[in-house]
Formats: C-alpha cells, structure tokens, sequence
C-alpha cells in the first residue's frame, strides 16, 4: 500500500511535467527546464525507484513465508521451490 501512495503522486508530478500550456516555444522550454530542474533537485528519480524496491522486499518476504509453511508440512518440497524464487527475484532487477 505505502509503494502505491508514493506512485500515485509520482505518476500525477509527471504528467503535470509533460503538460504543455501554451506560450511561445521559448516560454514553454523555459518552464520545461524549470521543472525538470525542481525534479533534479528533489532527486524525484530515487522516489521513483523506492516503491520497486518496496515491491522486491515484498515479494521477498512472501516467498519466505511461503517457503517456511511448506517447510513445515514437508520437509524435501521446500527446495522445489528455491529456483523460481530466485529467478522471480533476480529477474525484477
């Protein structure tokens, strides 16, 4: 939930950054660069990232729980397990 209350706003700041209003190409490449210049600034890539990673620690944590249910009911299916999490969590990068 908090990565979808970061990208909800992310997504709303940059359409707010494509949206043109008029004005002489000069003005409109002016306000471009101001903004993109604000985004630099408040290193909005990084908030762009976090709710990935927030995702991949997810996802990380639901394959251990899983894995440790099924551990508990049988001890050799576990392991059956390991590859596809590995590659689920390798291929998210």
């Amino acid at each position: 939930m908090f990565a979808v209350l970061i990208a909800i706003p992310a997504k709303q700041c940059l359409a707010n950054y494509l949206l043109h209003k008029g004005g002489s190409l000069a003005e409109r490449c002016r306000d471009r660069q101001r903004k993109f210049d604000a985004l630099e600034k408040w290193r909005f890539d990084l908030l762009l990232r976090t709710p990935m990673v927030m995702l991949l620690i997810a996802l990380s944590l639901l394959i251990c729980g899983v894995w440790q249910r099924v551990w508990y009911h049988n001890s050799s299916i576990p392991y059956a397990f390991i590859p596809p999490a590995v590659l689920g969590v390798a291929s998210t990068r």
